[in-house]
């Protein structure tokens, strides 16, 4: 049987998202939450919860597994800050996203449960809790709205960690934020994103570097909005290597200049692959 040229397009272009997923935002498949999913998310977020509460701190690092990005070494996807609400105490997730395979993004603030139900390949969460410097500042920088103001609406899932700073992913922007509240404490302004980019560079900072062949690329620029490479180097496309920010190398960066307390991993029973058709639930918002 031989494939027509659109399905042959649509099965590379399912290559290409697999190969570059090194952030995540939200899948297009409307995913019906199971009973078994719910239950494990729920066991993630009572023991998450409780590593939080262990902690003088209101805020941490939080991520998770969107998808199998382990041709590149890398295994956590998509991250964000987890803080402690003011007026209930409870602890919600602030991140940015982008939905199916769009250009642009948006911030959100969602609860641990919600977090945990948008569809990921497993109930895998990493939390690394702030030094208790980087802790108060990181606090301070949320107080003076940085996180909006330093928030770039345009979205590529590979952007690149220097100049220009053209675009910006989750993990980016959660590096962003990491660095202004360190310049904070250090009693320096950073009053752009490019500034913020040289500060991180010059405190060691280096990215993931990921492969991507000419051929996945030229699929990408095709059909996917939300995979741009015009913001790195002639070097990159050359080598078809491209440096991006990932989980790694956020929390790399975290334990280089000593602002990493503890690093805890959460796991729960789920796994997307063993997902079997049952009675469905509805997804809970909030916690």
């Amino acid at each position: 049987m031989r494939l027509s040229p659109a399905l042959l397009l649509a099965a590379a272009c399912l290559t290409v998202f697999a190969s570059t997923g090194v952030q995540a935002g939200r899948g297009c498949v409307d995913h019906q939450v199971t009973r078994t999913e719910l239950q494990s998310a729920l066991q993630v977020v009572g023991d998450v919860r409780q590593v939080l509460q262990q902690q003088s701190s209101r805020f941490a690092f939080i991520a998770r597994v969107g998808s199998d990005i382990s041709e590149h070494g890398l295994r956590y996807t998509h991250a964000g800050f987890v803080r402690k609400r003011n007026k209930d105490g409870a602890w919600v997730v602030v991140h940015q996203l982008t939905s199916c395979g769009k250009s642009g993004s948006g911030l959100y603030v969602q609860g641990l449960g919600t977090f945990m139900l948008d569809d990921p390949l497993t109930h895998d969460v990493l939390v690394v809790t702030f030094g208790e410097s980087l802790a108060a500042h990181v606090e301070a920088v949320f107080k003076d709205r940085a996180p909006r103001k330093f928030y770039d609406p345009r979205y590529s899932m590979i952007s690149y960690p220097g100049s220009p700073a053209k675009y910006q992913n989750s993990n980016q922007w959660v590096l962003e934020l990491i660095a202004l509240a360190q310049a904070k404490g250090e009693d320096k302004t950073l009053r752009t994103r490019e500034e913020i980019h040289r500060y991180y560079r010059h405190r060691g900072f280096r990215g993931s570097v990921i492969r991507i062949s000419p051929l996945r690329r030229s699929l990408a620029k095709l059909s996917a909005a939300n995979i741009r490479f015009d913001d790195h180097p002639p070097s990159s496309h050359r080598d078809g290597r491209y440096e991006v920010v990932s989980v790694k190398s956020v929390v790399d960066y975290l334990r280089l200049t000593g602002d990493a307390a503890e690093t805890i991993t959460v796991s729960g029973p789920y796994r997307r692959a063993d997902r079997v058709p049952e009675t469905t639930v509805e997804s809970p918002n909030g916690d």
